[in-house]
């Protein structure tokens, strides 16, 4: 697949009956190149630095991207099958200064060292059933949100460094991004916080039920019964914790700042 000056090999979309392309939604499952990645990359091209993590790195196009202005890239992911992808795609765009490790989030990342510029693309579809790496995010969405912000960015960023993560939010009717964002963040650090909405087509705040009706038809192409039961599954349980509307954000950290030892993440 194209895209800007590379040239990315990733899973194909399948076909549902009729033709439509869908998503594959296997366990190991690679991301394709959705709108988001775009969104990310159109904020990280041009960033110059000595070195880059790129968190969650599925076919490790962040990464190449930032590649060409940085001068070690390191990508990370916890599914073997995108890291393949990832490393054929580095080759495959002749770019040398980048490399792919096995990574589990929930363990600490401290072994990685630290990084000027840190980006990532977390799961973040709010999952009923964890089932795909790339976009089950747990049952309300963010929680690799929450985790990268509250624990793991402390333990790889630089004083004074930069980061940027593309996600979506399941949000109550009494939330806003702001306020839920604000609340994961990590107690040893301070940061300037910019959240920028791209407009990803009508999805910067998007009606729940708009959301899952789109997500799931995309997982459950082929059966219509099995997809009025999980759109059910899915709308009753979110229901049940007061989410209303999902919002599709940008961040930007900057004037990243080391104040305290960090603390436990919070149950929420």
């Amino acid at each position: 697949i194209p895209f800007r000056d590379l040239v990315i090999a990733t899973d194909p979309p399948r076909k549902d009956r009729s033709g439509v392309q869908c998503l594959s939604f296997s366990s190991d499952a690679v991301m394709t190149l959705f709108p988001d990645s775009y969104d990310l990359a159109s904020h990280v091209a041009s960033k110059t630095a000595s070195s880059a993590l790129d968190v969650f790195c599925g076919n490790g196009v962040q990464s190449l991207v930032l590649a060409r202005h940085v001068d070690r890239v390191v990508g990370v992911d916890i599914n073997e099958k995108a890291l393949q992808y990832a490393i054929f795609n580095a080759h495959l765009n002749n770019i040398t200064n980048v490399e792919f490790q096995h990574h589990d989030v929930n363990e600490s990342m401290r072994s990685l060292g630290r990084f000027d510029i840190v980006v990532a693309n977390p799961p973040f579809v709010p999952a009923v059933r964890q089932r795909t790496f790339f976009c089950d995010g747990g049952e309300r969405g963010d929680y690799f949100v929450r985790l990268f912000l509250h624990e793991r960015l402390s333990e790889v960023i630089v004083e004074g460094g930069r980061a940027y993560m593309v996600f979506t939010l399941a949000l109550k009717s009494t939330e806003t991004a702001d306020h839920r964002l604000r609340s994961f963040q990590d107690s040893a650090l301070d940061y300037d916080m910019k959240i920028i909405n791209p407009g990803l087509s009508s999805e910067t705040l998007r009606p729940l039920d708009s959301f899952l009706v789109y997500y799931l038809a995309s997982r459950t192409p082929d059966d219509l019964q099995a997809y009025i039961e999980e759109l059910g599954v899915y709308f009753r349980h979110l229901k049940s914790t007061g989410i209303e509307n999902m919002s599709y954000n940008i961040i930007e950290l900057t004037n990243i700042h080391f104040k305290s030892a960090p603390r436990l993440l919070p149950h929420v």
